[in-house]
């Protein structure tokens, strides 16, 4: 079973991952996508945190984030408890265009899952419900707890998928 949940988490990961390359949703790279994405699920994360997230150099997260705020789409600032730490945070503007970019994302998934039938796209449903809580974030560190209470990028799945 441990097989099957990790071959289909990485071909669901491909796939948003294709598609976000493909399509750039709302002119943003993959890389700036998650990390709207993560800032948007765990407010006031800091650079340590995203980059850990994105699997990222802190200089490499440091220019994206340095793009995300001139483009007025998240906040830099210091940590009040710690000046050594920076805390950031999505703007209105960064919400927009995350909300953007992650309806166009869905709408994607939407229309690859809704070729099933009604009763497996409730089973694909009830599964990530179940599964969902299990793969949050468990990792130790300063910000593991509100990470695990934001889980980044957890899907809100219609039900049932087709339009009509």
């Amino acid at each position: 079973m441990t097989d099957a949940v990790f071959e289909t988490s990485l071909l669901v990961t491909r796939l948003v991952r294709a598609e976000a390359r493909r399509s750039r949703p709302a002119g943003l790279t993959l890389s700036e996508f998650r990390a709207l994405a993560s800032l948007g699920s765990a407010p006031d994360s800091s650079l340590t945190d995203l980059a850990d997230y994105l699997g990222l150099r802190l200089p490499t997260t440091s220019k994206l984030v340095d793009a995300l705020v001139m483009r007025g789409e998240a906040t830099r600032r210091e940590d009040a408890g710690d000046r050594r730490r920076t805390r950031l945070a999505l703007t209105a503007a960064g919400r927009a265009k995350l909300d953007v970019a992650m309806g166009l994302v869905r709408s994607h998934l939407e229309e690859r899952l809704g070729g099933l039938p009604d009763a497996d796209q409730q089973l694909v449903l009830r599964a990530m419900q179940i599964l969902g809580p299990l793969m949050a974030p468990t990792a130790p560190g300063p910000d593991a707890s509100e990470r695990s209470a934001h889980s980044s990028l957890r899907p809100s799945v219609p039900a049932p998928l087709r339009h009509g």
